[in-house]
């Protein structure tokens, strides 16, 4: 049972929210007077939402917050697979296999992002699409099941980039989910896995019985954690015209001019995606913890 603590405020506590809630409200109200802005935030309401055909249907922000989840959600499950895979090689007394687990680590961490998107985009993804026939297959699908591939990925016009986005995301969130996979395995117990060995387990009994299983509470808190970076990390996606949010709200102002009401709408819509699974991640390390 998870015992909760009661949250006390002090004195200080409320002097300093005091002071923090007095220097906001002066900002704004320099802002709001120095800044000589027309401010129309009853125009942003209609790019949430907009009727169609009788229906009400996501608009451009919507649009936006829902591809940015999508890029996420699969960038996150591509990214934990080549993580896995990189994170167990580096943490192998295989030397050949800690040197390719090594060498890609350091190659993607120490590369701008911005750099990794575009090499992907501009080299590795077209290679990636003929290798594994995904262009073919995005083709073929589209024809037979064009409303259901709309739905779970985008219209077929942005299907090959918008998978080459993902690809690209994944490939440099992998990096870094392959050191919380490698630092888990490491903080099992050596006397575990002898013991593994001494009742006859190959090196995949153990990892499939023994090391994974007492690994994975090591490993979903961080993981969960590495999703908000994943979240953060899609609005460079934007460059490649990927319609995420951050695009959508480009888009957005270069159409309109809501420059300031835009770009503020989109910071609270990334802070509440974020806060939510920032609690959400320290909810799970909290019970893994205490199990």
């Amino acid at each position: 049972m998870i015992m909760k603590k009661k949250i006390t405020f002090t004195k200080l506590d409320l002097i300093i929210l005091g002071i923090l809630f007095i220097f906001i409200y002066y900002f704004f109200y320099k802002v709001n007077n120095n800044l000589h802005y027309n401010w129309q935030w009853e125009k942003i309401l209609q790019y949430f939402f907009k009727e169609k055909d009788g229906k009400i249907v996501p608009n451009v922000i919507m649009i936006g917050v829902i591809n940015t989840l999508k890029i996420s959600i699969y960038s996150i499950i591509l990214s934990t697979i080549i993580g896995f895979i990189f994170g167990i090689m580096k943490a192998s007394k295989n030397t050949f296999f800690r040197l390719i687990s090594i060498s890609y680590v350091e190659s993607i961490r120490n590369i701008p992002s911005i750099v990794v998107i575009f090499v992907v985009y501009f080299f590795l993804g077209d290679i990636f699409l003929k290798i594994f026939h995904i262009e073919m297959a995005l083709n073929f699908l589209y024809t037979k099941y064009p409303d259901f591939l709309k739905l779970i990925l985008i219209d077929k016009g942005k299907a090959q980039v918008f998978v080459i986005g993902i690809l690209a995301l994944s490939l440099y969130e992998s990096a870094y989910i392959s050191e919380i996979v490698k630092g888990a395995i490491l903080a099992i117990k050596k006397e575990q896995i002898d013991s593994a060995k001494s009742l006859g387990m190959n090196k995949w009994q153990r990892l499939k019985y023994i090391i994974l299983p007492q690994a994975m509470p090591l490993i979903i808190p961080p993981l969960t954690g590495q999703m908000v970076s994943t979240i953060k990390d899609s609005a460079i996606l934007s460059v490649i015209s990927i319609p995420e949010l951050t695009f959508q709200g480009m888009e957005l102002m270069a159409s309109t001019y809501l420059i300031f009401e835009i770009w503020i709408i989109i910071t609270v819509i990334y802070l509440l995606i974020n806060t939510i699974l920032s609690h959400f991640s320290s909810f799970l390390e909290k019970r893994m913890t205490t199990k």
